[in-house]
Parts: structure tokens; C-alpha cells; sequence
């Protein structure tokens, strides 16, 4: 069987714009008013300071575990290890470590997070 290709039309030319009615309804532009002058005595005001804003970040320490936080995390810590560190210690670098160590090894995963959770 044979196949044929669809050939695309060539394409055609552009129609010439259409002239535009001498007595169309859009109004003639206005011309801009001239600029004031000054006065001979008036200045130009001041620059005026930007008010400083400063950010006050307050870090407050977690509170300490109770012993049925610690032991609910060294459960976790077996099974899953960046999550018994994550409850401790949320996303600060003790997490990101048991983390990468847990994706590297699974053993010093636990080993660290059981460290970081008992100290």
C-alpha cells in the first residue's frame, strides 16, 4: 500500500489594511497642560528617613522529655530512626545526620539515633 502525505496549502498573501473613515467617532488626542514653575523661594523637601524596623527572633529551647517521650522515641528509633530523632529534635542537624545515616547504612542510623535521643 501506498501512503500518502498531507501537504500543507501554501501560505496565502495578507489583505491590505482597510482605510479608516474620515468621520470615525474617536476623539482628536488633547494636548498636555504645561508644567508649573516653581517658586523662586520654595525648596524641595527633604528626604525623609525610612523608620528602621528591626526582627526580634526568639529561639526558645525545647522543653526536656519525660520519660515516656524518650522511650515512645527509642521505640521509634529502632524501626525508623530519623523519626525518633525528629520528635526530639525536629529539623535541626542531629535529624539531618540520622537521616543521611539511615539512608547510607540503616545500623549507624540506629546507633546515632539512639546516642543523640539518650544524651
Amino acid at each position: 500500500m501506498a501512503e500518502t502525505a498531507a501537504i500543507a496549502p501554501p501560505p496565502q498573501p495578507m489583505a491590505p489594511p482597510q482605510p479608516v473613515e474620515e468621520n470615525a467617532t474617536a476623539a482628536p488626542p488633547q494636548p498636555m497642560a504645561p508644567p508649573q514653575p516653581m517658586a523662586e523661594n520654595a525648596t524641595a523637601a527633604p528626604p525623609q528617613p525610612m523608620a528602621e524596623s528591626a526582627t526580634v527572633v526568639v529561639v526558645v529551647p525545647p522543653p526536656p522529655p519525660n520519660g515516656a517521650t524518650t522511650f515512645l522515641c527509642l521505640i521509634l528509633a529502632f524501626f525508623i530512626p530519623p523519626l525518633g530523632v525528629f520528635l526530639k529534635y525536629k529539623c535541626e542537624i542531629e535529624f539531618w545526620i540520622c537521616l543521611i545515616l539511615t539512608f547510607l547504612a540503616y545500623a549507624p542510623g540506629i546507633i546515632y539515633a539512639v546516642w543523640v535521643i539518650v544524651k
